[in-house]
């Protein structure tokens, strides 16, 4: 895994799909009626405290250029929860983005650092991959 650090969202807005953030009046896997055609968000400055703290694995400096997550239709997000402690959440963005070659490879190795790793695919399922 690459790691950078010091990363802006540029064009990508993914989360605005794969994330439902309160009171935003949008469903999991549908735009957010704030989200801009050509990226970024229509309410920047007065967001949502959610939006404003979220940072995707990517932002946080996992990956190369090319696996941003509009580009990977795949936004990854480090969770925490008193069951699995720390966990690794990929939501898709199309129905095939968690067969990728990308999904696979980054799967494997966030098991082989010891994390669950946790599939939640466009049509709902969620799939929990652990060692």
């Amino acid at each position: 895994m690459t790691m950078l650090e010091n990363r802006n969202c540029g064009e990508c807005s993914l989360c605005c799909f794969t994330h439902t953030v309160e009171p935003v009046p949008t469903e999991h896997h549908e735009w957010c009626v704030y989200c801009k055609s050509t990226g970024g968000c229509g309410i920047y400055l007065e967001r949502p405290i959610n939006c404003r703290v979220f940072r995707c694995e990517w932002l946080e400096g996992m990956g190369s250029d090319d696996e941003r997550p509009d580009k990977t239709n795949i936004v990854v997000e480090r969770q925490y929860d008193l069951y699995f402690d720390e966990k690794i959440v990929m939501m898709a963005a199309t129905p095939t983005a968690l067969e990728s070659d990308y999904a696979r490879t980054m799967t494997l190795e966030y098991l082989r650092h010891g994390l669950v790793v946790v599939h939640m695919h466009v049509d709902g399922r969620c799939e929990v991959q652990h060692e």
